[in-house]
């Protein structure tokens, strides 16, 4: 029987223990120490200081906080964009003691002056002292007027105006009445004020407002152009008895009424006078009337006055200019002042023997130290100025020859240029120096 062989006999593609391959020492102790060494522990999470972190916070907040507030800023003062130039105009200070001559209402070139007038009645209740016979004549104030031609006509003393009654009533002092003038192609009549009074006494001259005649005039082409019209009523005619006080009583009572009278006219005219002229306290005039004394009760009457203002009033302008002419010898030309003009000494020759209302010169000295200002277009400048680089202000400056140098602030002050409004420039004249 034939002998079984057994023989190791390995399946194709199967595995076998005697095919598995052994790795190599170092590699099985790598491969020992990775299975017995544990896996290192996860990375720990980043931990920050608490206090870092909020300090840089509140830093970045105050950085945040300045920005909003220079932002705000900024926007504030361009709010109140603008600009302010200080001006020193030429000036200078001259000793003045000289007369001038003055012409009532003549050109520009001409030193004149005008004349105003100003009436005010007062009264005194005093007691009566006794009872008297009297007789008086109705007074009242009238407009003269000269439709005639263009002269000037002069109208002596007691000169006669009559009512369409026939009343007479009578000039109480010589008048000159400005002749006619022609006015846009029509003609405006010459007129002056003036106190008439009744030819007679008596109660019947007391009347209301009326047209008057010259009857001197009477046969001449001069009585139709001629005429007057009454600005108050007659008044004060009387033929009777009347209560009177004595003559001491009287007389001292009168004398404070025009006291008081002239204070009170003063400043009435004072508060009148057109803005850009001058009234010195000797070119006022004043004259008094008597008026009649009223009977105010059974035991007292009214002592009553009338004061007349007439003042002359000389242009700021003008009269700066003619003191400039005379007085300072780097003046050329242009609008000037005197700084305080109003405080010069100033005297009316023969004041006692003219009345200047009625003239048409008068001569006058004037003194005292004055300082003398070059004006200039203020509103031209600032429109000169509007929108304008500062470094321009000088060129325009130099167009404005009364002004001798100006100083200028802008705001805020990163602004470069001007405002463009006019309004926005102020212009601060400075008198002395900058």
């Amino acid at each position: 029987m034939s002998k079984r062989i057994v023989q190791d006999m390995v399946p194709p593609d199967k595995r076998s223990i005697r095919r598995i391959p052994v790795p190599a020492r170092d590699e099985r102790e790598k491969s020992v120490h990775r299975e017995t060494t544990p896996p290192p522990p996860p990375p720990m999470p980043k931990i920050h200081k608490r206090g870092s972190r909020g300090k840089r916070s509140r830093w970045f907040l105050w950085f945040l906080a300045l920005i909003c507030v220079i932002v705000l800023a900024f926007s504030f003062l361009s709010l109140f964009a603008g600009a302010k130039l200080e001006v020193l105009p030429r000036q200078a200070v001259v000793a003045i003691d000289r007369e001038f001559n003055a012409v009532k209402g003549g050109n520009k070139n001409d030193l004149s002056y005008d004349t105003i007038k100003l009436s005010k009645d007062g009264g005194e209740i005093v007691t009566a002292t006794g009872e008297e016979n009297a007789e008086k004549r109705a007074t009242g104030q009238i407009v003269i007027y000269n439709n005639h031609d263009a002269f000037d006509q002069r109208l002596i003393k007691n000169t006669r105006f009559e009512t369409p009654t026939g009343l007479i009533f009578r000039l109480e002092s010589s008048v000159v009445v400005p002749g006619r003038k022609q006015v846009e192609g029509k003609w405006i009549p010459g007129s002056v004020e003036a106190t008439v009074f009744a030819d007679s006494p008596g109660d019947k001259y007391n009347i209301d407002i009326s047209d008057f005649t010259i009857p001197g005039f009477k046969g001449d082409p001069r009585y139709n152009g001629f005429y007057a019209r009454s600005k108050t009523k007659m008044t004060g005619g009387f033929i009777g008895k009347q209560k009177v006080v004595s003559k001491e009583v009287e007389k001292a009572t009168r004398e404070g009424i025009r006291i008081d009278l002239k204070e009170r006219v003063l400043k009435e005219v004072r508060s009148q006078i057109p803005a850009g002229y001058v009234l010195y306290d000797d070119s006022a005039y004043f004259e008094f009337e008597s008026l009649l004394s009223s009977e105010k009760d059974n035991n007292s009457i009214q002592i009553n006055e009338r004061a007349l203002f007439y003042g002359i009033i000389f242009d700021r302008g003008n009269l700066s200019k003619h003191i400039a002419k005379a007085d300072w010898p780097d003046y050329k030309d242009g609008e000037v002042d005197v700084v305080d003009i109003e405080k010069l000494g100033f005297t009316i020759k023969n004041k006692e023997n003219i009345r200047p209302w009625e003239v048409e010169q008068i001569t006058f000295r004037l003194k005292g130290s004055a300082l003398l200002v070059l004006e200039f277009d203020e509103a031209a400048l600032k429109a000169d100025l509007l929108g304008k680089p500062k470094r321009s202000i000088s060129a325009v400056l130099a167009g404005y020859p009364s002004i001798e140098k100006a100083e200028v602030t802008v705001t805020p002050f990163w602004k470069n240029s001007l405002p463009r409004k006019a309004k926005d420039i102020k212009i601060e004249r400075k008198i002395g120096g900058i």
